[in-house]
């Protein structure tokens, strides 16, 4: 289930994928979390509401081009770049980002981890 994490151009079952889904997600967050800490300055007006509301926002920013990177990615592995409807999937993965982050964005993205490569 979470082997072969780094082969992007596998051909992946759907458990295989899955735990593509929940590697990349804990990834997705952790680096999130991380962006969110180092490029939000400490200001000693802000309220800790408001200062982690704006570590929350670059993690959101993140979200949306890692999980749109990380779909074409796959597809220029697999050769699939000049397949409309999966570039369209590919999109569809930032779209989706925007509205909930890495947890609805990825779905797409391991989705296009099963697609056959073109050799």
């Amino acid at each position: 289930m979470f082997k072969d994490l780094l082969l992007f151009e596998k051909d992946r079952t759907a458990l295989e994928a899955f735990g593509f889904y929940l590697a990349y997600l804990l990834l997705l967050a952790l680096l999130g979390a991380l962006l969110g800490f180092l490029f939000v300055p400490y200001d000693a007006s802000m309220t800790l509401a408001e200062e982690f509301q704006a570590g929350a926002l670059v993690g959101q920013y993140f979200a949306v081009v890692a999980c749109f990177a990380l779909s074409f990615f796959i597809l220029y592995k697999k050769n699939r770049l000049n397949s409309f409807g999966l570039v369209l999937i590919g999109v569809l993965s930032g779209i989706c980002a925007v509205f909930l982050g890495g947890l609805l964005g990825l779905v797409p993205t391991a989705y296009l981890t099963t697609t056959k490569k073109i050799i």
